[in-house]
């Protein structure tokens, strides 16, 4: 989902999927700040997540990867569009960029989706469709399986295509 327009932040592109060079990490592994964008993380998450569940899908970092990368620090909050939620996470830490997300589902919606996937792993046994992982990310159910592109349709018509992410993640390796 596309970041909204809010007049504390603009969106910036992150470089996750670029592969660093480990000279161009930080010497310590934590960016400077570490320790004060974690607590404005959790600022956050107090005074959204249980207030206002009906809307807040999640919250993450921005930051750069290391010294020579541009990317500005924020902290990211997924919701549900909501004026009283933004207010309620820029006043939980005044002097943090926030980006908001609009996402469609809440957590709390996302969990429901969740429970319901968890109880069906016998279901899609039976089907011959083992679930190698599912879980709640930012306004969606990620469901993990080893070929998406045979199961994704029948996933989407049990849950909801809009509300899963099926991805490609092949069973755990035990040993």
């Amino acid at each position: 989902m596309a970041p909204s327009q809010s007049p504390s932040s603009s969106p910036s592109p992150s470089p996750s999927s670029a592969t660093i060079p480990t000279q161009d990490l930080w010497p310590s592994g934590d960016p400077p700040g570490q320790n004060a964008l974690d607590d404005a993380v959790q600022k956050v998450k107090t005074a959204v997540s249980l207030k206002y569940a009906k809307w807040y899908s999640g919250i993450a970092l921005q930051q750069p990867v290391g010294p020579k990368d541009q990317t500005p620090y924020a902290v990211l909050v997924y919701r549900v569009p909501n004026p009283a939620l933004d207010a309620a996470a820029q006043a939980a830490s005044p002097t943090t960029k926030m980006i908001f997300i609009d996402t469609k589902y809440s957590a709390v919606q996302c969990d429901a989706v969740q429970s319901k996937v968890s109880k069906d792993v016998g279901y899609w046994k039976s089907r011959g469709l083992s679930l190698n992982s599912w879980g709640c990310q930012n306004g969606l159910v990620d469901i993990g399986i080893t070929d998406p592109a045979a199961w994704k349709s029948a996933l989407a018509a049990r849950y909801g295509a809009d509300v899963i992410e099926v991805e490609k993640i092949d069973p755990a390796q035990l040993g």
